[in-house]
């Protein structure tokens, strides 16, 4: 229950920032999928999801929430200032922010 709360602040931070109700959503479309990849590696593993798991699971959202947005905003911004549609604009935010968002992911 925590975690869906935290889910729906998050968006809510995220529909004033961005003053878009469409934004949030785009953002945290990738949360889905990651948190089901960490509940299906820690099955995989045959390990519980217990207090660290919990902690790395939310980890786990910040890291995949701060990499959207570093891509959503670059998209925005190219969107803005060259008038590129959305498909293009989101594609060369891939291309260009995939370094930057490697180097601050930490690797353990």
């Amino acid at each position: 229950m925590l975690l869906i709360m935290s889910i729906f602040v998050i968006y809510l931070i995220l529909g004033i920032l961005y003053e878009s109700y469409i934004h949030p959503v785009t953002i945290l479309s990738g949360l889905p999928t990651a948190g089901f990849g960490a509940l299906l590696t820690l099955m995989l593993f045959k390990l519980d999801l217990n207090m660290y798991g919990f902690v790395g699971l939310i980890m786990l959202i910040g890291i995949v929430k701060k990499n959207a947005i570093m891509m959503i905003d670059f998209a925005i911004e190219a969107q803005r200032k060259d008038g590129k549609p959305p498909e293009q604009a989101i594609y060369e935010a891939c291309l260009i922010r995939f370094r930057p968002i490697m180097m601050t992911t930490p690797q353990h």
